[in-house]
């Protein structure tokens, strides 16, 4: 029997906690800079995103789905500034 060992540690998992609030802060902040808001009819947009974020995540995390752990890490760290940018616009 092969023993799954997950290719995170501790600080990959701070990593992706600063890279998640970073682009929080980003998207509240964006207002601030001179760049609108959402309109009103793409309000739902961002928890869409969310959702399939949430779905893209899952499928990595429980079958490996972006492969190897050198390709998976970079789309894995965009996966969550896209979820940082979304939760903070929503």
């Amino acid at each position: 029997m092969c023993q799954y060992t997950p290719p995170y540690n501790d600080s990959a998992y701070f990593l992706l906690q600063l890279i998640y609030q970073t682009f929080v802060f980003i998207s509240r902040s964006s207002i601030s800079i001179g760049l609108p808001a959402l309109p009103r009819e793409l309000l739902p947009l961002p928890a869409i995103l969310q959702s399939f974020i949430l779905l893209t995540l899952i499928l990595e995390s429980s079958i490996g789905l972006f492969g190897s752990t050198s390709s998976a890490v970079p789309i894995v760290f965009f996966l969550i500034s896209m979820e940082g940018l979304c939760g903070g616009s929503a």
